[in-house]
């Protein structure tokens, strides 16, 4: 193409080569005719995907050396702390009617810390908590029942119902014994788990709302 045949868009056309494919999609919406769109070349294409690739092993060292601790052990030991507080220090009745475990002074902390930082963090990692904690109650479950088939003892409390006794050992509102030592170690973690999971998730949808307004107009599709 000849230099005195060229249109108007012509240097647009001229930065095919350099960009590569345009297209709107994070376009700068103040761009210029003549100028070169922002975030489209060859070398934007490969830091994102070199990017996206540290990015989950960050994600996997996050999930587990920075939210699994958070939830399953800071979690769990605020939620006995505050429910100690409240209880004997300010003379509430703590143990809500037939929740046990399940009580929200044991796990209320964990939604607020997975919401508050995830929602300045966005880590995609603080979901995978709920399935760690997921993993742990099901491996100390199984470990535990396949062990009572091999004690006299147990199968004698148990009367030979191994899967019921466990759940009742882990999840019964009366806490008694070694019954409170199972949930402190294995329930409460698993349950602070799940709720920082779903704390995380509130966490990000809505550091995502801030940043994406509604009334903010989507950029045109090419």
């Amino acid at each position: 193409m000849n230099q005195e045949n060229r249109g108007p868009f012509c240097p647009l056309a001229e930065n095919r080569s350099e960009w590569g494919s345009l297209s709107y999609y994070g376009a700068d919406r103040n761009h210029k005719v003549g100028q070169p769109r922002r975030g489209f070349g060859p070398e934007f294409r490969m830091t994102t995907r070199a990017n996206t690739t540290r990015s989950i092993g960050e994600e996997i060292f996050l999930a587990l050396f920075l939210h699994v601790p958070l939830a399953m052990a800071v979690g769990t030991f605020i939620g006995a702390v505050l429910r100690l507080f409240v209880g004997r220090v300010l003379g509430f009745r703590t143990q809500l009617p037939d929740l046990g475990v399940f009580n929200p002074l044991l796990w209320g902390s964990s939604l607020f810390l997975g919401a508050l930082i995830n929602r300045r963090t966005h880590h995609r990692s603080a979901y995978w908590v709920a399935g760690v904690g997921c993993s742990y109650l099901l491996a100390v479950f199984l470990s535990d029942v396949s062990g009572f088939a091999h004690s006299e003892y147990y199968r004698g409390v148990s009367g030979g119902h191994y899967l019921r006794y466990e759940y009742r050992l882990l999840f019964s509102p009366a806490c008694e014994g070694d019954k409170c030592l199972g949930q402190l170690l294995v329930t409460l973690p698993f349950v602070n788990s799940i709720a920082y999971s779903v704390g995380a998730w509130l966490g990000l949808r809505a550091a995502r709302a801030s940043e994406n307004p509604p009334d903010a107009l989507p950029p045109p599709v090419q």
